[in-house]
């Protein structure tokens, strides 16, 4: 009885895979939330932002994941922030120079962040609201009752409460989670009872028997905003919300076209052994016959060079040469033609789902991209859709940045758009 052959291997190097996670973001001063008075926040419970109240994050996620979705979603960021609040001319030897407008206009420093300016704070804020039709901003007050801390949050980390408060938890569906780390703050109210209400409590401590205990502090407030929408009455849903699937299709193709390239079967030569090696008995170095073999047969891989694992040998034993495996490859570079062919669909899917047109995201035929003027159509019609949502954030932002109350941010120009898309999109492989 003949016996059977050892399963074949493949030589050649790994190579190494890069870990893809997304970093928490730093967490804000560490607060203690107040709760059962009137002016500050009452203990709500947290109303859920979709099912399983992870509608923001698995959004979030899986734009990331999609290379098209990141790309449509960071060019309509660029369309909501444009070119930013005008800036003072800074250089003393240009004309306009007026040293009294230094760190003024979109040159404000933004207060409670160093080195971070107005312009700065309003590129964090559309770029949430693209990601998410919407955006958030905490607040704290200093003893005059100014807006002393301002910061942009991650829109995903906010949930509203029954009590119409609001909770701010950087890990909300993310590992490590916990319901106790959640810290609640009132609505954004900058009317001066309501301050002066809670700049005394934050002093007061948190018991009476303790008075030179730990003091209430300022949880700050939560300043909301988007529009509500037939079924988003709590939250906005963002924009690839309703076409999920096909951001979540989009990534498998890439991740099909990498998992090929990795791991798909293209071995450079394939060599069968008759007579089986011995695969147990060790020598003085550990090494055993078949280990030994696969060392000398991996030096004509390019293995030893490169470290790529681009070259692969494939081996096989039999004991006699009637016995040698036969391998029968199958041809898949059919369907491989057609998937091609929809990933492309797909993605166009993608951006119009988005609400920002293919061509400007570099999906074009053949010739597309050279005709100037329908890239600028593109970008004009694409600034009127996002306008009532750039107002929307424009009117938000103005209230806590009212030192720039009377400024508009400006927008980039279609032409500049079009010559930008035209410098860094690949152009369409011609149809053969």
């Amino acid at each position: 009885m003949s016996t059977p052959a050892r399963p074949a291997r493949t030589i050649s190097a790994a190579p190494a895979m890069r870990a893809f996670n997304m970093a928490v973001p730093p967490t804000l001063p560490a607060v203690v939330a107040v709760r059962g008075t009137a002016t500050a926040p009452s203990g709500g419970k947290a109303i859920a932002y979709g099912e399983g109240d992870t509608a923001p994050q698995v959004c979030l996620d899986a734009a990331l994941d999609s290379g098209t979705a990141y790309r449509a979603l960071e060019r309509r960021a660029q369309f909501l922030e444009g070119t930013g609040f005008p800036v003072p001319v800074t250089d003393p030897r240009a004309a306009g120079y007026d040293p009294s407008l230094l760190n003024t206009m979109g040159h404000t420093p933004v207060p409670g962040q160093p080195g971070k300016t107005a312009n700065d704070l309003w590129s964090e804020w559309c770029g949430y609201g693209a990601y998410n039709n919407g955006a958030a901003a905490l607040i704290r007050y200093a003893a005059d009752a100014t807006m002393e801390e301002r910061y942009v949050v991650p829109f995903h980390a906010v949930r509203k409460t029954t009590k119409a408060t609001f909770l701010l938890n950087h890990k909300i569906g993310r590992k490590g989670y916990r319901g106790a780390d959640s810290t609640e703050h009132g609505a954004f109210d900058p009317r001066p009872e309501i301050i002066a209400a809670i700049l005394e409590l934050a002093e007061q401590p948190l018991k009476e028997s303790a008075p030179d205990g730990p003091k209430h502090g300022q949880p700050g407030q939560i300043l909301y905003a988007y529009a509500p929408r037939p079924g988003q009455e709590d939250y906005p849903y963002p924009p690839h919300y309703a076409g999920l699937e096909d951001v979540l299709t989009d990534a498998e193709y890439a991740r099909f076209d990498y998992e090929e390239v990795r791991n798909g079967f293209f071995p450079s030569a394939m060599l069968t052994i008759i007579g089986e090696e011995d695969s147990t008995t060790k020598d003085a170095n550990g090494d055993t016959q078949q280990d030994r073999t696969d060392a000398e047969l991996r030096g004509f891989t390019g293995n030893n060079n490169s470290g790529t694992g681009r070259k692969k040998l494939f081996v096989m034993e039999a004991a006699t040469k009637e016995q040698a495996p036969i391998l029968t490859p199958f041809n898949g570079n059919t369907n491989v033609e057609k998937l091609i062919e929809k990933r492309d669909s797909i993605g166009q899917i993608v951006c119009r789902n988005i609400g920002i047109p293919p061509i400007l995201c570099g999906f074009a035929k053949p010739g597309q991209l050279g005709a100037t003027q329908e890239l600028v159509n593109a970008a004009e019609l694409t600034q009127r859709s996002l306008e009532p949502l750039r107002q929307l954030l424009l009117r938000s932002f103005l209230r806590i940045m009212p030192e720039l109350v009377g400024l508009l941010p400006g927008q980039h120009s279609p032409v500049e758009i079009a010559k930008t898309v035209q410098a860094t999109a690949t152009p369409p492989t011609p149809a053969a």
